[in-house]
């Protein structure tokens, strides 16, 4: 049996955990707000490998399960004024992404296609040949020995939570950086994305 001093403070303690969590909510609320709802960032590996197999992989939507971390499944959805869509489930559950363009050699365009989420985004894939690698005398450079694959993301976060905690879970770059990092080790190869 615990003496009646002990029993009153567990109710005493566990009223102090709202007191101290209050004000680091508010200090996150406030820091939120002063976030910007728009963003727009840009993230870029150079790879070994021709533009055409950087493409195969990037417009082959089912097949991306066997190389992006945390895919579970693609599937097809709706056309979206006579765009296709393709619904990417992960952990985080469905997500429609229509393609917007995906011309070779032009810029291609994926974006979010749901309008309940509270945030989206466009990716714009920039595929370009990295030009001749350096050489020497004797040994010259070799031509189109390798492509730089760029994604640009146009986003904005209606959460001001999500603005506030955005920062410290890797930023607007962190899918782009992982995206890039798997495609490169699909590709046998290791880069470290560059913010651009």
């Amino acid at each position: 049996v615990h003496p009646a001093g002990e029993r009153e403070a567990v109710p005493t303690k566990l009223l102090c955990i709202p007191v101290l969590c209050a004000p680091l909510a508010a200090v996150l609320l406030v820091f939120g707000w002063f976030q910007p709802r728009e963003h727009v960032a840009s993230s870029r590996i150079e790879l070994r490998v021709p533009p055409a197999a950087v493409w195969a992989l990037i417009t082959d939507h089912p097949g991306m399960t066997a190389w992006r971390t945390g895919l579970e499944k693609v599937e097809r959805g709706p056309d979206q004024d006579g765009k296709p869509v393709w619904i990417e489930t992960s952990g985080f559950g469905p997500m429609p992404l229509c393609v917007h363009a995906m011309e070779p050699p032009r810029p291609s365009r994926l974006l979010i296609a749901a309008d309940d989420l509270g945030f989206g985004r466009t990716w714009t894939y920039e595929i370009e040949p990295a030009g001749p690698r350096s050489g020497t005398p004797t040994a010259p450079a070799a031509e189109g020995s390798g492509c730089r694959l760029t994604i640009t993301e146009d986003g904005f976060v209606d959460s001001i939570l999500f603005r506030a905690l955005g920062p410290f879970m890797g930023g607007h770059h962190a899918a782009m950086d992982q995206y890039l990092r798997d495609l490169a080790t699909a590709l046998d190869q290791s880069a470290e994305p560059v913010h651009v």
